[in-house]
């Protein structure tokens, strides 16, 4: 009875320690990155497919043009595709 019961116990720490096991391209996803606010460092290294070099080039059409309205405005960035946007959509906040 003591040897089911332990099993049981262990069971219960093992599955509740393995939901707070998150990937770590996930656990970017939890990180906002404010595309009005941000350096080129935070985007570098918060948004997945946006290099230093094209993360220089939000920073610099940001500064030309004004703040972004939308995450889909990063598009009229030089190298900022719709397949970027997408794999960001999640992290990616406009204020």
């Amino acid at each position: 009875m003591k040897s089911k019961l332990i099993g049981i116990f262990a069971g219960l720490i093992l599955s509740s320690s393995l939901a707070f096991a998150i990937d770590p391209e996930e656990r970017i996803d939890q990180d906002m990155i404010n595309i009005n606010t941000a350096t080129a460092e935070e985007m570098d290294k918060g948004l997945k497919g946006v290099s230093m070099k094209k993360a220089e080039a939000i920073v610099k059409y940001r500064e030309e043009n004004g703040n972004f309205d939308s995450a889909e405005d990063l598009q009229k960035v030089k190298g900022i595709g719709e397949r970027t946007v997408e794999w960001n959509e999640r992290r990616i906040i406009v204020q």
